[in-house]
Protein backbone atom coordinates (compact mmCIF):
# COMPACT_ATOMS: atom_id res chain seq x y z
CA UNK A 1 0.00 0.00 0.00
CA UNK A 2 2.89 2.35 0.61
CA UNK A 3 3.90 1.99 -2.66
CA UNK A 4 0.94 2.90 -4.40
CA UNK A 5 1.08 5.73 -1.99
CA UNK A 6 4.43 6.88 -3.11
CA UNK A 7 3.10 6.44 -6.66
CA UNK A 8 0.44 9.09 -6.15
CA UNK A 9 2.93 11.35 -4.85
CA UNK A 10 5.42 10.94 -7.32
CA UNK A 11 2.60 11.54 -10.03
CA UNK A 12 1.52 14.58 -8.69
CA UNK A 13 5.08 16.13 -8.35
CA UNK A 14 5.30 15.55 -11.87
CA UNK A 15 2.74 18.09 -12.45
CA UNK A 16 4.21 21.23 -9.72
CA UNK A 17 6.71 23.41 -10.98
CA UNK A 18 10.57 22.92 -9.53
CA UNK A 19 10.44 26.45 -8.11
CA UNK A 20 7.16 25.67 -5.62
CA UNK A 21 8.16 26.49 -1.64
CA UNK A 22 6.98 24.10 0.83
CA UNK A 23 4.85 27.21 2.46
CA UNK A 24 1.08 27.33 2.13
CA UNK A 25 0.54 29.11 -0.92
CA UNK A 26 -2.68 31.72 -0.55
CA UNK A 27 -3.46 31.30 -4.24
CA UNK A 28 -3.10 27.43 -4.24
CA UNK A 29 -6.04 24.99 -4.54
CA UNK A 30 -7.14 22.32 -2.50
CA UNK A 31 -8.28 19.16 -3.69
CA UNK A 32 -9.92 16.09 -1.57
CA UNK A 33 -8.64 12.80 -2.59
CA UNK A 34 -11.56 10.31 -1.42
CA UNK A 35 -10.38 6.80 -1.84
CA UNK A 36 -7.52 4.86 -4.35
CA UNK A 37 -9.34 1.73 -5.22
CA UNK A 38 -8.33 -1.75 -6.91
CA UNK A 39 -12.07 -1.42 -8.91
CA UNK A 40 -12.87 1.22 -11.93
CA UNK A 41 -16.59 0.42 -10.66
CA UNK A 42 -16.06 1.22 -6.77
CA UNK A 43 -14.39 4.22 -7.61
CA UNK A 44 -17.80 5.14 -9.94
CA UNK A 45 -19.93 4.47 -7.01
CA UNK A 46 -17.89 6.77 -4.80
CA UNK A 47 -17.87 9.47 -7.19
CA UNK A 48 -21.50 8.96 -7.31
CA UNK A 49 -21.92 9.26 -3.87
CA UNK A 50 -19.95 12.69 -4.20
CA UNK A 51 -22.46 13.96 -7.32
CA UNK A 52 -25.37 13.08 -4.65
CA UNK A 53 -23.59 15.33 -2.36
CA UNK A 54 -23.97 18.21 -5.37
CA UNK A 55 -20.15 17.57 -5.67
CA UNK A 56 -18.21 17.67 -9.12
CA UNK A 57 -15.55 14.39 -8.39
CA UNK A 58 -13.01 13.75 -11.04
CA UNK A 59 -10.67 10.92 -11.63
CA UNK A 60 -7.04 9.96 -11.76
CA UNK A 61 -6.12 6.28 -13.03
CA UNK A 62 -2.16 5.33 -11.80
CA UNK A 63 -0.59 2.24 -12.19
CA UNK A 64 2.45 1.02 -10.09
CA UNK A 65 5.49 -0.48 -10.50
CA UNK A 66 3.92 -4.31 -10.42
CA UNK A 67 1.60 -2.55 -13.35
CA UNK A 68 -1.36 -2.74 -10.75
CA UNK A 69 -4.04 -0.11 -11.86
CA UNK A 70 -5.43 2.26 -8.95
CA UNK A 71 -8.26 4.43 -9.34
CA UNK A 72 -8.20 7.81 -7.36
CA UNK A 73 -11.25 10.15 -6.79
CA UNK A 74 -10.93 13.89 -6.55
CA UNK A 75 -13.62 15.69 -5.05
CA UNK A 76 -13.95 19.40 -6.00
CA UNK A 77 -11.31 21.98 -5.81
CA UNK A 78 -11.74 24.67 -2.59
CA UNK A 79 -10.27 27.86 -2.68
CA UNK A 80 -10.62 27.70 1.05
CA UNK A 81 -8.02 25.28 3.17
CA UNK A 82 -10.58 24.96 6.50
CA UNK A 83 -13.15 24.65 4.27
CA UNK A 84 -11.41 21.45 2.39
CA UNK A 85 -10.36 20.52 5.53
CA UNK A 86 -13.43 20.49 7.29
CA UNK A 87 -15.25 18.57 4.01
CA UNK A 88 -12.54 15.77 4.33
CA UNK A 89 -13.52 14.96 8.22
CA UNK A 90 -16.65 14.58 7.46
CA UNK A 91 -15.81 12.48 4.46
CA UNK A 92 -13.55 10.42 6.56
CA UNK A 93 -16.11 9.79 8.96
CA UNK A 94 -18.72 8.06 6.38
CA UNK A 95 -17.95 4.06 6.88
CA UNK A 96 -15.34 2.78 4.83
CA UNK A 97 -14.48 6.08 3.54
CA UNK A 98 -10.60 7.60 3.58
CA UNK A 99 -9.82 11.47 2.82
CA UNK A 100 -7.08 13.34 2.30
CA UNK A 101 -6.55 16.81 1.62
CA UNK A 102 -4.04 18.09 -1.55
CA UNK A 103 -2.91 21.40 -2.26
CA UNK A 104 -1.47 22.50 -5.38
CA UNK A 105 -1.26 25.89 -7.33
CA UNK A 106 -3.89 26.95 -9.59
CA UNK A 107 -1.74 26.45 -12.54
CA UNK A 108 -0.83 22.95 -11.56
CA UNK A 109 -3.67 21.73 -10.44
CA UNK A 110 -6.12 22.98 -13.70
CA UNK A 111 -3.11 20.77 -15.16
CA UNK A 112 -3.90 17.79 -12.61
CA UNK A 113 -7.70 18.06 -13.32
CA UNK A 114 -7.78 18.76 -16.94
CA UNK A 115 -4.93 16.78 -18.62
CA UNK A 116 -6.01 13.66 -20.69
CA UNK A 117 -2.85 11.67 -22.39
CA UNK A 118 -0.23 9.34 -20.25
CA UNK A 119 3.12 10.61 -19.23
CA UNK A 120 5.51 8.68 -18.01
CA UNK A 121 8.67 9.29 -15.38
CA UNK A 122 11.71 6.80 -14.57
CA UNK A 123 12.50 6.10 -10.94
CA UNK A 124 16.41 6.11 -11.35
CA UNK A 125 17.04 5.12 -8.14
CA UNK A 126 14.51 2.04 -8.20
CA UNK A 127 14.86 1.86 -12.00
CA UNK A 128 11.12 1.55 -12.67
CA UNK A 129 8.52 3.38 -14.52
CA UNK A 130 4.73 4.51 -13.14
CA UNK A 131 2.40 5.64 -15.55
CA UNK A 132 -0.56 7.39 -14.82
CA UNK A 133 -3.67 8.94 -16.69
CA UNK A 134 -5.48 11.55 -15.89
CA UNK A 135 -9.54 12.85 -15.39
CA UNK A 136 -12.05 10.93 -17.14
CA UNK A 137 -15.25 13.08 -16.20
CA UNK A 138 -17.41 10.18 -15.20
CA UNK A 139 -20.62 10.62 -14.05
CA UNK A 140 -20.84 7.80 -12.49
CA UNK A 141 -19.49 6.82 -9.13
CA UNK A 142 -19.04 5.73 -4.98
CA UNK A 143 -18.26 3.17 -2.31
CA UNK A 144 -15.95 2.79 0.48
CA UNK A 145 -12.02 3.17 -0.08
CA UNK A 146 -9.14 1.30 0.35
CA UNK A 147 -6.80 3.82 0.74
CA UNK A 148 -5.55 7.16 1.74
CA UNK A 149 -3.53 7.71 4.58
CA UNK A 150 -0.33 9.72 4.39
CA UNK A 151 0.56 10.95 0.87
CA UNK A 152 3.33 12.38 1.84
CA UNK A 153 7.09 10.55 2.09
CA UNK A 154 9.31 10.38 4.59
CA UNK A 155 11.49 14.10 4.67
CA UNK A 156 8.11 15.84 3.13
CA UNK A 157 7.61 17.58 -0.46
CA UNK A 158 6.32 20.51 -2.30
CA UNK A 159 2.37 18.52 -1.37
CA UNK A 160 0.22 19.97 1.55
CA UNK A 161 -0.99 17.25 3.45
CA UNK A 162 -3.41 17.71 5.48
CA UNK A 163 -4.35 13.78 6.49
CA UNK A 164 -4.23 14.21 9.99
CA UNK A 165 -7.29 16.39 10.18
CA UNK A 166 -9.37 16.84 13.33
CA UNK A 167 -12.91 17.90 13.98
CA UNK A 168 -15.96 17.24 15.76
CA UNK A 169 -17.06 15.34 12.57
CA UNK A 170 -14.79 12.50 12.46
CA UNK A 171 -15.33 9.94 15.68
CA UNK A 172 -13.87 11.80 19.34
CA UNK A 173 -14.35 13.33 22.19
CA UNK A 174 -15.97 17.30 22.28
CA UNK A 175 -17.00 19.85 25.51
CA UNK A 176 -20.17 21.87 24.70
CA UNK A 177 -21.51 25.34 26.58
CA UNK A 178 -25.02 26.31 25.88
CA UNK A 179 -26.94 29.01 27.62
CA UNK A 180 -30.50 29.99 26.38
CA UNK A 181 -33.90 30.52 28.19
CA UNK A 182 -36.95 27.58 29.44
CA UNK A 183 -40.36 28.27 29.12
CA UNK A 184 -42.42 26.29 31.43
CA UNK A 185 -45.53 24.83 29.90
CA UNK A 186 -47.77 25.55 33.06
CA UNK A 187 -49.80 28.55 32.74
CA UNK A 188 -51.30 30.94 35.34
CA UNK A 189 -54.45 29.82 33.73
CA UNK A 190 -53.45 26.20 34.46
CA UNK A 191 -52.64 27.23 37.98
CA UNK A 192 -55.76 28.91 38.83
CA UNK A 193 -57.51 25.80 37.70
CA UNK A 194 -55.22 23.94 40.13
CA UNK A 195 -56.46 26.07 42.84
CA UNK A 196 -60.37 26.70 41.69
CA UNK A 197 -60.50 22.77 41.86
CA UNK A 198 -59.60 22.65 45.94
CA UNK A 199 -61.83 25.81 46.88
CA UNK A 200 -59.69 28.69 45.69
CA UNK A 201 -60.95 32.17 44.22
CA UNK A 202 -57.20 32.94 42.82
CA UNK A 203 -55.03 35.05 40.02
CA UNK A 204 -51.96 34.14 39.43
CA UNK A 205 -49.09 34.92 37.48
CA UNK A 206 -46.11 33.00 36.43
CA UNK A 207 -42.91 34.31 34.54
CA UNK A 208 -43.05 31.44 32.35
CA UNK A 209 -39.77 32.34 30.67
CA UNK A 210 -36.50 32.49 32.18
CA UNK A 211 -32.21 31.62 32.06
CA UNK A 212 -30.91 28.80 31.29
CA UNK A 213 -27.68 26.96 30.59
CA UNK A 214 -26.13 23.42 30.09
CA UNK A 215 -22.66 22.13 30.08
CA UNK A 216 -22.36 18.87 28.47
CA UNK A 217 -19.42 16.70 27.10
CA UNK A 218 -20.23 13.99 24.15
CA UNK A 219 -18.45 11.30 22.12
CA UNK A 220 -18.76 10.66 18.33
CA UNK A 221 -18.88 6.91 17.90
CA UNK A 222 -19.38 7.65 13.97
CA UNK A 223 -20.04 10.38 11.46
CA UNK A 224 -23.62 10.21 12.00
CA UNK A 225 -24.12 8.62 15.57
CA UNK A 226 -22.80 10.10 18.96
CA UNK A 227 -24.25 10.63 22.38
CA UNK A 228 -23.92 13.42 25.47
CA UNK A 229 -24.32 13.97 28.72
CA UNK A 230 -23.79 16.66 30.82
CA UNK A 231 -25.73 19.25 33.74
CA UNK A 232 -28.80 21.64 33.06
CA UNK A 233 -29.74 24.21 35.24
CA UNK A 234 -33.15 26.51 34.98
CA UNK A 235 -32.90 29.43 36.87
CA UNK A 236 -35.66 30.09 39.37
CA UNK A 237 -39.61 30.45 38.06
CA UNK A 238 -41.65 33.57 40.01
CA UNK A 239 -45.05 32.96 41.19
CA UNK A 240 -47.53 35.25 42.23
CA UNK A 241 -50.87 34.28 43.89
CA UNK A 242 -53.87 36.74 44.71
CA UNK A 243 -56.96 35.07 46.71
CA UNK A 244 -59.40 36.31 48.96
CA UNK A 245 -59.20 33.55 51.05
CA UNK A 246 -55.53 32.83 52.28
CA UNK A 247 -55.65 30.07 54.40
CA UNK A 248 -54.67 26.88 53.32
CA UNK A 249 -53.56 28.38 50.31
CA UNK A 250 -49.90 28.43 50.99
CA UNK A 251 -49.78 24.57 50.65
CA UNK A 252 -51.75 24.10 47.84
CA UNK A 253 -49.74 27.11 45.52
CA UNK A 254 -46.44 25.23 46.96
CA UNK A 255 -47.98 21.54 45.63
CA UNK A 256 -49.21 23.08 42.23
CA UNK A 257 -46.68 26.09 41.39
CA UNK A 258 -44.13 25.13 38.47
CA UNK A 259 -40.57 23.74 40.10
CA UNK A 260 -37.26 25.02 39.67
CA UNK A 261 -35.02 22.25 37.97
CA UNK A 262 -31.65 21.05 37.16
CA UNK A 263 -30.47 17.75 36.61
CA UNK A 264 -28.19 15.51 34.54
CA UNK A 265 -28.72 15.09 30.94
CA UNK A 266 -28.12 11.82 28.95
CA UNK A 267 -28.74 11.29 25.31
CA UNK A 268 -28.40 9.91 21.94
CA UNK A 269 -27.46 12.07 19.07
CA UNK A 270 -27.92 11.81 15.25
CA UNK A 271 -26.43 14.21 12.92
CA UNK A 272 -26.94 14.73 9.33
CA UNK A 273 -24.58 16.49 6.62
CA UNK A 274 -26.28 19.25 4.69
CA UNK A 275 -23.01 21.09 3.38
CA UNK A 276 -19.50 20.57 4.42
CA UNK A 277 -19.76 23.13 7.49
CA UNK A 278 -23.76 23.13 8.10
CA UNK A 279 -25.40 20.11 9.83
CA UNK A 280 -28.79 19.44 11.22
CA UNK A 281 -29.17 17.02 14.22
CA UNK A 282 -32.02 15.38 16.70
CA UNK A 283 -31.24 13.77 19.74
CA UNK A 284 -33.23 12.07 22.60
CA UNK A 285 -32.87 10.32 26.02
CA UNK A 286 -33.74 11.17 29.57
CA UNK A 287 -33.14 13.62 32.66
CA UNK A 288 -32.66 13.41 35.77
CA UNK A 289 -34.01 16.20 37.68
CA UNK A 290 -34.65 17.51 40.93
CA UNK A 291 -37.03 20.47 41.81
CA UNK A 292 -38.29 22.54 44.34
CA UNK A 293 -40.83 25.08 44.98
CA UNK A 294 -40.61 27.78 48.10
CA UNK A 295 -44.40 29.18 48.53
CA UNK A 296 -44.84 31.79 51.36
CA UNK A 297 -47.81 33.77 52.89
CA UNK A 298 -48.48 35.65 55.93
CA UNK A 299 -46.46 34.05 58.48
CA UNK A 300 -45.96 30.99 56.43
CA UNK A 301 -43.38 29.36 54.10
CA UNK A 302 -43.86 25.88 52.29
CA UNK A 303 -40.96 24.26 50.68
CA UNK A 304 -41.84 21.53 48.35
CA UNK A 305 -38.95 19.01 46.74
CA UNK A 306 -39.64 16.80 43.72
CA UNK A 307 -37.40 14.50 41.34
CA UNK A 308 -37.43 11.94 38.84
CA UNK A 309 -36.50 10.59 35.50
CA UNK A 310 -38.27 11.65 32.34
CA UNK A 311 -37.58 11.80 28.80
CA UNK A 312 -36.36 14.59 26.80
CA UNK A 313 -36.18 15.10 23.02
CA UNK A 314 -34.70 17.91 20.46
CA UNK A 315 -33.82 19.57 17.51
CA UNK A 316 -30.63 21.41 16.14
CA UNK A 317 -28.25 22.51 13.85
CA UNK A 318 -24.24 23.07 14.22
CA UNK A 319 -22.27 25.32 12.10
CA UNK A 320 -18.56 25.01 11.67
CA UNK A 321 -15.96 27.78 12.81
CA UNK A 322 -12.44 25.63 12.03
CA UNK A 323 -11.25 22.56 12.25
CA UNK A 324 -12.13 21.86 16.28
CA UNK A 325 -14.84 24.49 17.08
CA UNK A 326 -18.50 25.10 16.01
CA UNK A 327 -21.45 26.92 16.43
CA UNK A 328 -24.83 25.00 17.73
CA UNK A 329 -28.57 25.99 18.57
CA UNK A 330 -31.23 23.85 19.61
CA UNK A 331 -34.54 23.11 20.79
CA UNK A 332 -35.31 20.29 23.53
CA UNK A 333 -38.23 19.37 25.12
CA UNK A 334 -38.40 18.50 28.42
CA UNK A 335 -41.44 15.65 29.39
CA UNK A 336 -41.44 16.55 33.18
CA UNK A 337 -44.23 17.33 35.15
CA UNK A 338 -44.65 20.45 34.40
CA UNK A 339 -43.15 20.19 31.16
CA UNK A 340 -41.00 22.74 29.34
CA UNK A 341 -39.10 23.86 26.35
CA UNK A 342 -35.34 24.43 26.27
CA UNK A 343 -33.97 26.88 23.73
CA UNK A 344 -30.14 27.58 23.47
CA UNK A 345 -27.13 28.43 21.81
CA UNK A 346 -23.81 27.65 22.33
CA UNK A 347 -19.78 26.46 21.97
CA UNK A 348 -18.41 23.24 21.02
CA UNK A 349 -15.10 22.51 20.99
CA UNK A 350 -13.47 19.02 20.37
CA UNK A 351 -10.28 17.85 21.49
Amino acid sequence: MNIVLLVIVSVLLLLVPSGVSAEPDPSAVHTVQVVAARSREEALRVMKGLQRRGDSPFMLDIYDRQGILWHTVHAARFKNLRAAKVYAAKLSGKKGKSAVVLSLPEASFDNFRRRSETWMTEETDRNSSVAAKAPLLEKKVIQPPIVTANLIPEGGSRLSNQADISSRESHGRYIMANMGVFRTEKSSDDLNRDLTDHGFTANSSIDRTNLAWKLVGGYKFTQILGVEAGFVRMQKINTRIDASNTSGLVGEAARHAPLTMDGVIVEGVASWDVTPLFSLIGKAGGFLWRGKVSASGPGEQIIRRDDGVDFVFGVGADYDLWDRAWLRVEWERFLTPDGGDLVTAGLGVAF
